[in-house]
């Protein structure tokens, strides 16, 4: 017959509190680990109450600002710039949170995977979006062309009708 080799622990503990000898039973109420530190289940209420009682407020006021700056000095070109800057930080934050919520509750693999097609597909929007632009720009100059043609004249050194910095 083969021989089983027992091993018997006792371990005492100093803290006090008396566990039940039956198996998910506490004969106390546990302590959390720390009531006044910063835990992740704080974090992500955090971020919660960021994403749903702050933001709701904050971004309409920064887009009513954002949406009359043309209105109240007339730089349209000043506006479109600022919104822009404003549409890749609420992109930034939005990757941000997720990346950081991602990390809290343990998932930061999902979380990183989550921010690079997140960062993929808007980079793949702003090569969309500048392709259709070159596209405009040329086709307007041809049609500047042709109607300065009809015009009655033709110049060959005609700028166009933007120029690459616009």
């Amino acid at each position: 017959m083969a021989e089983h080799n027992y091993t018997l622990t006792i371990q005492l503990s100093s803290d006090g509190s008396a566990q039940s000898p039956i198996a998910g039973q506490n004969n106390q109420s546990q302590k959390s680990g720390s009531d006044s530190g910063f835990t992740a289940k704080k974090a992500v209420k955090a971020l919660v109450s960021f994403n749903n009682f702050v933001k709701p407020f904050a971004q309409p006021i920064a887009d009513g600002y954002i949406q009359t700056i043309s209105l109240r000095t007339g730089a349209q070109e000043a506006q479109e710039r600022i919104q822009f800057a404003y549409q890749i930080g609420e992109q930034a934050v939005g990757i941000g949170t997720s990346i950081i919520t991602g990390l809290i509750v343990g998932n930061l693999p999902g979380a990183l995977i989550g921010a690079g097609v997140g960062i993929l597909t808007t980079a793949l929007n702003y090569a969309n979006k500048a392709e259709r632009v070159g596209l405009e720009r040329s086709l307007e100059s041809i049609s500047l062309r042709g109607m300065n043609v009809r015009a009655g004249g033709y110049v060959p050194s005609y700028a166009g009708s933007r120029s690459g910095a616009q």
